[in-house]
């Protein structure tokens, strides 16, 4: 998922950035009802689709891959945080609760987030997490940065 390095040893880009860049709105920290996350699957019409990361939500209605039948919808409607952590397809592992995941999941999960944030609009926060995150903060030791 990383940009080539020239022959110079530099990166042309940052880690995870798509090769041509997404035009992107400011972040938005609103709280978004467990209720409403769960009919944001492709299921229900009228209704966006939306992934969870690390109570972080995003907007990834464009993407087919998250379209009704395919392989990542999965993650749709609910903090997936748990099955993109272990790479895992499987519904049982689409959770927010990451608290059993080692350090090497913990990285995953964070990589994840980073290359979501590059594609995707963040549209709110979970329930849950909204009384323990300031805006652009996840937790004590993951900051998601402004992206140009």
């Amino acid at each position: 998922m990383s940009a080539a390095a020239p022959p110079g040893g530099e990166r042309t880009r940052p880690r995870f950035a798509p090769k041509e860049p997404v035009d992107l709105a400011p972040p938005k920290f609103d709280v978004i009802p467990d209720e409403y996350l769960s009919k944001c699957t492709g299921h229900n019409e009228g209704y966006p689709i939306l992934v969870g990361i690390r109570g972080l939500i995003f907007d990834v209605t464009h993407n087919p891959v998250y379209a009704v039948g395919k392989g990542y919808n999965v993650f749709a409607g609910a903090d997936a945080s748990k099955a993109l952590a272990k790479s895992s397809l499987e519904k049982a592992d689409v959770s927010a609760d990451i608290s059993e995941l080692d350090e090497s999941e913990i990285r995953t999960l964070d990589e994840w987030l980073q290359f979501f944030r590059y594609r995707y609009n963040v549209v709110g926060m979970t329930e849950k997490d909204a009384g323990n995150r300031k805006q652009g903060v996840l937790g004590d030791d993951v900051h998601i940065p402004n992206i140009p």
